[in-house]
Parts: structure tokens; C-alpha cells; sequence
């Protein structure tokens, strides 16, 4: 998810010696953000998520520097990717290292080639489908030229797809299914994205998916007339130009210090090309105060809350309940992010 939106305003041929490619499919869904808490040793509430039909995928951020350390981090995301393998939803899981945006360096996107070439078949062992990897969310800066994005992709992406697979995910082999990248500056800069697709390597560029993050607050500077302001539509189409596959990876409704962005008509803009779109969040937001899963008075986007606790989410105190007799319900959020998510 994002920390903060900035408010200033020719396919190629498959890698050799990789496994089967996986399709595409346009489920919709949520966000879950547990590292931040309990080390990430989180209940999902999967019961109460089964109770609503618009949710089939869902897309879990891995943050191996949150607490706990790597192998920590990593054991309890593929308890939850086998979990939401097991409950039948899509997964996407992507690295989500301390530093987005406009603070993101090099080297956090480097350390998520890696983190994949060393994880992936550790992630994907337990569950029953294997998961798309998005490489890392929302990397690069505002002001990034689309050559560094594309060359730090590229080399980010060799990792990827050097990755050994687990033998349940077709034996031998390397990770050969789609990657989503995130456009540079925390997902809203999408004319960037554009100019450095020609400049991803062939044989990759025909497995990757784009990915926009949608917020009030979002602003774009890099555009074709040179015009920076608030996101809109047409920022969406521009990444649509590119002819490659286009979700929204997140999406939400509030944003510390408001914006002008309609984040809503763009969601609606995504819904009409029958883009795959995720709610922020089911839980594990961490923009609001505690209360009511961080959405009375727009404060915060969880979509969920502990029934009778309001203050006990994931993104604060160490909040765990054993088995999936969890007692969540809805916060008031949650009916602004189901109704937009399709039916």
C-alpha cells in the first residue's frame, strides 16, 4: 500500500527452460497487508471473506525487513497463500520492501529480484495453485526516467525468471508465468510506464501485466502535454495504449490530507475494460486511527473490524486469533469497497 501520494501534483519468445505459462484470468478482490503485525502470523478471516461472492482473488504484501526477519516473514506469507489457495481465491503476492516512491533506491528492487529467485518455490510449496508475482510495489519515484525504470526492471526481472519452481508447480525449471509491475511513483505514473515498455526485454515483455494504484490524493507529473495534476481517466488509458494486460492493484477512497483525484470514475473506468481491481483494504491499513477497522469518519481503509474490539486490527498490537472462528465483521468501509468491486 501506499505510505503516501505524492499531492503536488512486440511480445518476445519464452525464456528457455521454463515451466508452463499460467493464464490470466479477471478476478477481482482485496488487499492484505499482514507484516506489519505479529511478525505477520496473521488470521485472514477467510470464513467471513467466503460470505462475499465479489471477492475471488486476493493480493498479499510480503515485507521480509518487517518484524521478525526474512524466514519469518516468509514461513507466515505461504501459510497464507496456501490458506487462500485452499479457499479457492487467485493470488498475487508482491514484495513490499520499507521504502515506495519517491524514497524507493535501486537497490530495493534489485533485492526484489532476489527475494523471488530465493523465495518462490518456498511460497508456492503449499499451496494448490501457484501465485502471480508482483515484483514489488509501487518502486520508483515521481520523476524517474522511463530508461532507469526499464533497465532496473529488466535486471530485476533476470532474478525472477531464474527462479526455481517447486516440483509440485511442474518439476523442473524456472518461474515462467506473468509478472505485474507497478507504475513508478506509487502506481500513478503511468505515461512512464508506457515509455519504458519498448525498453523491457523482448522475451519478457509479453509476461508482464501493469498495475495502477488509486487514491484521492494521486497525482501524476510525467504526461504527454506536459500538464501534471490530479490522476484521472485518461492516465488509465495511457497505460491501456500499451496493449498488455492492466489491473488496478489498489484502490481506495481516503487519503491523509484529502486530493482531488476521483478515484471512484477511475475505478469505473477500469470496471468498463474489465480490468481486475483490488480494494484497499481488507485489512491491515495503516493510514487511520483505530477505530471501527480505521473507517469512521473516513478514517482509514480496513474492510474489516473485531467484533466488539474496534481497536484491535492487525495494524496495531499483536492481534492474532487461532483457527478461522475469527470474529470479524464489517467496518463502514466495507460496503463503499464491495460495491465497486464486480459482481
Amino acid at each position: 500500500m501506499l505510505l503516501s501520494c505524492n499531492e503536488s501534483i512486440t511480445p518476445g519468445e519464452d525464456k528457455v527452460g521454463a515451466t508452463e505459462e499460467s493464464n490470466f484470468t479477471n478476478a477481482s478482490g482485496v488487499n492484505l497487508q499482514p507484516s506489519f503485525t505479529n511478525n505477520g502470523d496473521v488470521n485472514a478471516g477467510w470464513n467471513y471473506m467466503k460470505s462475499f461472492d465479489e471477492i475471488n482473488a486476493v493480493r498479499i504484501e510480503i515485507n521480509p525487513e518487517a518484524g521478525g526477519g526474512m524466514a519469518t516473514q516468509v514461513n507466515n506469507a505461504a501459510r497464507l497463500i496456501k490458506e487462500a489457495s485452499g479457499y479457492g481465491y487467485q493470488i498475487i503476492a508482491t514484495y513490499h520492501p520499507n521504502k515506495l516512491g519517491d524514497n524507493s533506491t535501486n537497490r530495493d528492487i534489485q533485492n526484489a529480484g532476489r527475494f523471488w529467485k530465493e523465495n518462490y518455490a518456498k511460497l508456492s510449496s503449499n499451496g494448490t495453485a501457484p501465485f502471480i508475482i508482483n515484483l514489488i510495489n509501487e518502486w520508483g519515484s515521481h520523476d524517474i526516467s522511463a530508461k532507469n525504470f526499464a533497465d532496473q526492471v529488466n535486471s530485476a526481472l533476470d532474478d525472477v525468471y531464474d527462479a526455481p519452481v517447486h516440483p509440485r508447480d511442474g518439476g523442473t525449471g524456472n518461474y515462467n508465468k506473468k509478472v505485474i509491475i507497478d507504475a513508478p511513483g506509487y502506481g500513478q505514473e503511468t505515461y512512464t510506464l508506457k515509455q519504458a515498455i519498448p525498453m523491457i526485454k523482448a522475451n519478457y515483455r509479453n509476461k508482464l501485466i501493469l498495475s495502477a494504484h488509486i487514491y484521492p490524493a494521486c497525482g501524476v507529473q510525467n504526461r504527454p502535454d506536459n500538464k501534471p495534476g490530479p490522476m484521472n481517466t485518461n492516465d488509465l488509458a495511457i497505460m491501456a495504449q500499451t496493449g498488455l494486460p492492466c489491473i488496478l492493484g489498489e484502490f481506495g477512497s481516503y487519503s491523509k490530507g484529502g486530493g482531488s483525484a476521483d478515484w471512484s470514475k477511475m475505478v469505473d473506468y477500469a470496471r468498463i475494460k474489465s480490468w481486475p481491481i483490488f480494494a484497499w483494504a481488507w485489512c491491515g491499513d495503516g493510514t487511520g486511527k483505530p477505530e471501527d477497522g480505521q473507517a469512521l469518519s473516513g478514517k482509514g481503509m480496513n474492510m474489516v473490524k473485531v467484533q466488539n474490539e474496534p481497536g484491535k486490527i492487525w495494524s496495531y498490537g499483536n492481534f492474532k486469533i487461532n483457527g478461522d472462528n475469527s470474529p470479524y465483521q464489517a467496518s463502514s468501509y466495507m460496503k463503499t469497497m464491495i460495491d465497486k468491486l464486480p459482481k
